[in-house]
């Protein structure tokens, strides 16, 4: 456990600073877009790309709302595997992963067949809009 906790202070000094990043860009972007898509690559290029629906999907899930969570995005769950496999990419079986091409080719794949099938059955037409993100109501 001490070789977790030490690798996770030594890469804090990259964590943290991303992750400042993210909060800025999560509060400053729906100011800047408002009543538009907070997803730069949607807003400039006009097509969701594979990780749109990421914030709704978590929103849902910290709520308790697993369904609406896989519904906005069934690979949210995807996230904190490949930020475990980052950041311990020095001890155990998350270094194999991290070296491992297998992981990486099989991850890309299964978030490009996920982008296709969901651009496909969700994303057909323009606007190309999710709406509220709601699937179910309970």
């Amino acid at each position: 456990m001490k070789k977790y906790w030490f690798i996770f202070k030594k890469k804090a000094k990259f964590i943290i600073p991303i992750s400042i990043i993210f909060i800025i860009y999560a509060t400053v972007i729906p100011i800047i877009f408002k009543g538009h898509s907070t997803c730069l690559i949607k807003e400039f290029i006009g097509i969701p790309c594979p990780t749109c629906g990421m914030t709704r999907a978590y929103l849902a899930f910290f709520r308790g709302d697993i369904l609406n969570a896989f519904y906005n995005n069934p690979l949210f769950w995807t996230v904190p595997i490949i930020l475990m496999v980052i950041i311990f990419s020095e001890i155990g079986i998350w270094k194999k992963l991290y070296k491992s091409k297998l992981f990486w080719i099989s991850y890309i794949i299964i978030l490009l067949i996920f982008y296709i099938l969901r651009m496909i059955y969700i994303f057909p037409n323009p606007p190309m809009e999710m709406g509220n993100g709601i699937l179910f109501n309970f």
